[in-house]
């Protein structure tokens, strides 16, 4: 609760009500086809603008105002006229699971943020659910796709105005680990490892040349901030989601040759300095990681059913339980009655990405586009064992975890369970 009253602290109740009060005449007034998408963009640059911390009362804000951008994309998106998409039992389990979650911090330290942030996670999911739901063929799912591509561009933008504006800030301590507006490197830098393969897709499949050169100016901004971060984990994601990218070059050798000159070139400028570049975090490895991680397991060992359910002296966030793996938090957090129904879960969402990837040239929708869709979700699961933003609710990759693990089990039923032969989004 303390983090949340160090917001409220930073803004002012009346300025918070004529923002809420805007938000929802704006969402009034937006046409219903317009609504979804511009919600979509908007709820992916507010979380981006809560990491930014040095923005001050503007990451505050958005801090709070996250929750609310949940509910206003799930009512665009039931809002939104036309068929809608059948959930499979699967899909529900993400909400179910949530509601379960909040059982397992009531006799917390800090109960009431741990209920505030259970509370937001649930609104995720919800609005996720409610979101699939409007994918009932190609121009849908590409609509929605493109409303967070949008979204990520604008806030690689904003990110990028931090180095323009104050280089020196950018990079406290001398030139080293990009940091936006005070924001982790390792948090923000997610928003790069999405923005480029998208740029890159558009740059493949545009027909106007002006989209293409808007796409180009695009992915080397994000491969540029990428490369600031010096994040491992970024480079992970990048690499994934760049791999259908990358078999697709490889049938057009002139475009292989200018994409290499493209980022030779911004790769070039980076390395220009790499003798300044400090380092120091990259010595250490994944040793620290994976010490944070085994330290947690005395603590599982205390509560191995129930998790922090049965806990009445332990705080729901704190340094030492941070196990910077998505999979070992979980059973921190509920024990083996909440993990193993949410790792179950995970592998069957995951599982059903593997099998629609196995027959993506058989479905009615661009395979390269459903490939970077299933790289996305197998660079969350590679992800997770590495840090536990994945299941945070103030991040876009969270959201982007559940839509595409609801999306993914959704086409699997109906592609295998009906034993159709031709598999299609259509629902």
């Amino acid at each position: 609760m303390e983090a949340l009253s160090n917001h409220l602290r930073m803004i002012s109740l009346p300025g918070v009500a004529m923002v809420l009060c805007a938000v929802i005449i704006l969402f009034y007034f937006i046409p219903n086809r317009l609504r979804l998408p511009v919600c979509l963009a908007a709820m992916v640059l507010i979380l981006t603008l809560g990491r930014l911390v040095d923005l001050g009362s503007i990451a505050s804000l958005s801090k709070i105002a996250s929750g609310p951008m949940f509910v206003c994309v799930g009512l665009a998106a039931a809002l939104q006229h036309g068929p809608r998409r059948k959930i499979p039992f699967s899909a529900l389990m993400w909400p179910m699971l949530g509601i379960y979650s909040f059982i397992c911090v009531l006799q917390l330290l800090d109960r009431d943020f741990a209920i505030i942030l259970r509370f937001q996670w649930l609104l995720l999911t919800v609005s996720a659910l409610l979101v699939v739901r409007t994918i009932v063929d190609e121009q849908n799912l590409k609509r929605i796709a493109l409303s967070l591509f949008i979204g990520f561009t604008i806030s690689c933008l904003v990110t990028l105005a931090a180095l323009v504006i104050d280089p020196a800030a950018a990079f406290p301590g001398g030139f080293g680990r990009f940091k936006p507006f005070g924001a982790n490197p390792n948090q923000v830098s997610i928003i790069y490892s999405v923005t480029a393969p998208a740029a890159a897709y558009l740059i493949l499949r545009s027909r106007g040349g002006l989209v293409r050169m808007l796409c180009i100016g695009i992915l080397c901004i994000a491969l540029l901030q990428s490369l600031l971060t010096v994040s491992r984990s970024s480079m992970l994601i990048l690499f994934i989601g760049m791999l259908p990218i990358i078999m697709e070059l490889c049938r057009r050798p002139i475009l292989v040759i200018c994409s290499i000159l493209v980022i030779g070139l911004v790769s070039a400028t980076v390395m220009m300095k790499l003798s300044e570049l400090s380092f120091h975090h990259v010595d250490k490895g994944i040793g620290s990681r994976t010490s944070k991680t085994t330290r947690m397991f005395p603590l599982i060992e205390q509560r191995p059913l129930f998790g922090l359910t049965t806990s009445t002296q332990t705080k729901l966030q704190s340094e030492d339980t941070n196990a910077h793996n998505a999979y070992v938090q979980m059973l921190y957090f509920g024990g083996l009655v909440f993990a193993i129904p949410s790792f179950l879960l995970f592998i069957y969402s995951h599982f059903s990405a593997w099998k629609i990837w196995s027959i993506r040239r058989s479905i009615s929708v661009d395979p390269l586009f459903m490939g970077i869709l299933c790289a996305f979700s197998f660079a969350i699961f590679l992800h997770g064992l590495i840090n536990n933003i994945i299941h945070y609710p103030t991040y876009t990759w969270a959201f982007m975890n559940v839509l595409l693990g609801m999306f993914f089990c959704s086409m699997y039923t109906e592609c295998y369970a009906r034993n159709n032969k031709k598999c299609s989004v259509s629902c």
